[in-house]
């Protein structure tokens, strides 16, 4: 008799021991096993109990698009359904729900990406909003690693925020360093991407003072002086980032600008330089 077993990753996550040692149990027996894994896994790589170890080595293999449609058939909800999980635990709650950050890498051999999506659905159904990105930042704070969606109710409140991390697997995204926005060291489950995400979070959750600017949120087509500030530092240098078409008046590297809007629709942001040379946006 002969079985094969399919791993997504080949590393020590808590399934993939539970196989291994399922595995090594039936060494010496009349039944031959095989092992197929995604990626080049420690595990299986150094230590497979088995000979007939194969790996595929494509970047993006049809194991797991394989396990990824198995997931969702069997896991796969309507953001109703998912709704009903946390409603029924306290049916007679009436304030407002939390807000909610999910972050998750793309190449994620782990943790599949599609509950970082079921959670999205889930959580802006209890918002009551549905589960089309509001805004949609592919570089967010000019960082091509980093995307960020964000999901807002009909108050233009975020209510949930996806970051989605390019080029990351089972990991936590870090920025080693010694300014206050970076942090992490390089390990199992921590990636340079230059983004501590730690750090951002807590601005998130508005634990960091002062990192948001002061404005409106919204403006009108063609609006004139419209005003946006930060709280001024000592021997910092402010560069303002604008949408295309967009005109500072008056002087342009302070911390308190007027601006004049353009009719196209985009976001402002801010590049603050301190005397370390530290960056803050």
């Amino acid at each position: 008799m002969k079985i094969l077993f399919l791993s997504p990753s080949g590393n020590r996550t808590g399934s993939e021991m539970v196989l291994w040692y399922l595995m090594r149990q039936l060494v010496g027996t009349q039944i031959e096993t095989a092992i197929y894994t995604g990626e080049a896994g420690e595990l299986f790589l150094n230590e497979s109990p088995t000979k007939n170890t194969f790996q595929y080595k494509a970047k993006r293999n049809f194991l797991n698009k394989i396990i990824e449609t198995i997931v969702h058939k069997l896991t796969g909800k309507t953001p109703e359904q998912w709704k009903e999980l946390v409603w029924q635990q306290n049916p007679a709650f009436k304030g407002n729900y939390p807000k909610v950050y999910v972050f998750h890498g793309r190449n994620d051999p782990v943790a599949n990406i599609r509950n970082a999506y079921e959670l999205i659905e889930q959580w802006t159904c209890l918002h009551k909003t549905d589960t089309i990105a509001d805004e949609n930042d592919l570089a967010y704070l000019g960082n091509k690693e980093v995307n960020r969606l964000s999901y807002k109710n009909k108050n233009s409140e975020e209510v949930v925020v996806f970051y989605r991390i390019n080029e990351m697997g089972h990991a936590l995204p870090i920025d080693p360093g010694y300014c206050k926005n970076q942090g992490g060291k390089n390990a199992l489950f921590a990636s340079d991407k230059k983004f501590y995400s730690t750090y951002y979070t807590a601005c998130d959750f508005g634990l960091i003072p002062d990192w948001k600017i002061t404005g409106p949120n919204e403006v009108e087509v063609n609006q004139k002086n419209v005003q946006l500030s930060v709280q001024a530092k000592t021997d910092y240098n402010y560069t303002w980032i604008l949408p295309e078409g967009c005109e500072i008046v008056g002087e342009k590297n302070k911390n308190e600008i007027l601006v004049n809007w353009t009719k196209i629709s985009g976001t402002l942001k801010l590049e603050e330089l301190g005397a370390n040379g530290c960056k803050y946006f």
